[in-house]
């Protein structure tokens, strides 16, 4: 009797376990599995939704752990660059599907917020930490965004990108735009230029230390490649001969103040070396002294011992 009740309780199950089995969708069909709204974006039932609220835990049960198809054999990589869930080029610059360009169009980064917390950090099963890659919800870089000398200074990014990629964020007059976060807190004016010192030889914040620093890199950005104006409208030509950073009017011209034989004199030859060279053959002006001068003392080659009284 025990054999015959125990063969009755193992046929149930398995018949149980059978009834189950035959309502299980099949993982190679994605349209059984998942609803018809599923890739629609503005249905609650779309995934980049369910992946916010739930994580990507349940994804590589189907896809895979490296989300490149697994038993269903559809690869998350066909729309996404990744478990990251973002689209193809989210990391590209020059894509149309770049992650900042994303966020200027969303005018902010609040829907960031559903997979990299509220504090930009990551969540669990979800996404990584904004701050890997940036300094906070700011989307500037992580570090040297402020540092004058680095490749990723924001001066060398507002002169490659124009003053409109800073707008774009902060406003149109720069006082915080969506970002929350005014330029002039730092800036007095749309130049970028420090209120003090950017034009007061020996201040720290002179521009032509800046310039040292940089390049003219640094000011083509603004000022355009020619430095005659550019976006800034304002030519350096105004106060320089150009790149050079020397006077615009009497540099080679003997009998003006501005001569630069003065210059040296007073300044010493130290001051010709900073962008000529310590052998004055060009430095990071690219222009030799030497082309003038024959040798350091910059007199001329002839007839500079020679009075005019000898005959």
């Amino acid at each position: 009797m025990k054999k015959i009740l125990y063969s009755l309780i193992v046929l149930t199950a398995f018949a149980v376990l059978w009834t189950g089995c035959a309502d299980l969708k099949d993982p190679s069909m994605p349209e059984e599995v998942h609803s018809e709204e599923w890739s629609q974006a503005s249905s609650e039932d779309f995934h980049g939704n369910k992946v916010a609220l739930a994580g990507l835990v349940s994804c590589p049960t189907c896809h895979g752990q490296d989300y490149g198809g697994g038993t269903s054999e559809v690869s998350c990589n066909s729309c996404h660059n990744g478990p990251g869930g973002h689209p193809n080029g989210w990391l590209n610059k020059t894509s149309e599907k770049f992650h900042g360009t994303a966020i200027i169009a969303a005018e902010g980064y609040q829907e960031c917020t559903l997979c990299h917390g509220e504090e930009y950090k990551g969540k669990k099963n979800s996404g990584g930490s904004c701050y890997i890659c940036h300094n906070g919800p700011s989307g500037h870089p992580a570090e040297v965004w402020l540092v004058k000398t680095s490749e990723e200074f924001h001066g060398l990014a507002a002169s490659d990108q124009g003053l409109s990629a800073c707008a774009a964020c902060h406003g149109e007059d720069y006082g915080g735009g969506w970002s929350a976060t005014s330029c002039k807190s730092c800036h007095t004016s749309q130049s970028g230029h420090p209120a003090q010192g950017w034009l007061v030889r020996g201040d720290m914040k002179f521009h032509g230390t800046r310039w040292l620093e940089t390049g003219t890199r640094y000011c083509a950005g603004c000022h355009g490649e020619d430095l005659r104006g550019g976006d800034a409208n304002i030519s350096c030509y105004t106060c320089h001969n150009g790149p050079s950073g020397h006077p615009a009017e009497g540099w080679l011209v003997k009998t003006s103040e501005s001569f630069h034989g003065l210059t040296a004199s007073n300044r010493g030859l130290a001051s010709c070396t900073v962008c000529h060279g310590q052998d004055y053959q060009g430095g990071i002006s690219g222009t030799s002294c030497k082309t003038c001068h024959p040798s350091q003392s910059g007199h001329a080659a002839q007839g500079w011992l020679v009075s005019t009284d000898d005959r």
